[in-house]
């Protein structure tokens, strides 16, 4: 993960630098985007820390969390069919469920507990699309949720210590 997050710096630095995209055009005085751009930005990290644990296994629990990602990017980045707007507060308390979960989740790994594992994907199936500002990835999210898909959920590791 860490070659391709700096091989996407390398390319954005010479595209910059040979002026093919503009950094400074980039609306950094909205608040949308800064919210926005953090949420990328704390998905990444978590998703490379998380990704370090050696699990290769794709359930249909991430299946389901990736569903969850792609209609929340989609919609708020591009269709903007369902976005909320104004309330931004509640964008920044989306993204800090959404790192608190993360940070659950990577506790439990550090401790084998799969019922950290599960409170973690609990706030952060909600948490991802409320701080990108999605009215359909959040009922997305709880339609996940209330399927079970999290209990469905494969531990890396032989046996729970729950």
């Amino acid at each position: 993960m860490i070659p391709r997050i700096f091989l996407a710096i390398i390319v954005v630095l010479v595209l910059s630098h040979l002026g093919l995209i503009d950094m400074g055009g980039l609306p950094w005085d909205s608040v949308e985007f800064r919210v926005s751009a953090a949420t990328v930005m704390v998905y990444l990290l978590w998703s490379f820390l998380e990704s370090k644990r050696g699990k290769d296994a794709i359930d249909a629990a991430y299946i389901a969390f990736l569903i969850v990602l792609l209609v929340s990017a989609a919609d708020g980045f591009l269709l903007e069919v369902t976005v909320f707007g104004g309330y931004f507060w509640i964008r920044w308390l989306g993204l800090f469920l959404f790192a608190f979960g993360g940070m659950i989740r990577l506790l439990g790994f550090r401790r084998r507990s799969a019922a950290l594992l599960r409170r973690g994907r609990y706030l952060q199936l909600p948490g991802l699309p409320v701080a990108l500002g999605s009215l359909a990835g959040l009922a997305t999210a709880l339609i996940v949720a209330a399927s079970g898909m999290v209990r469905k959920e494969m531990i890396p590791w032989e046996g729970e210590r729950d």
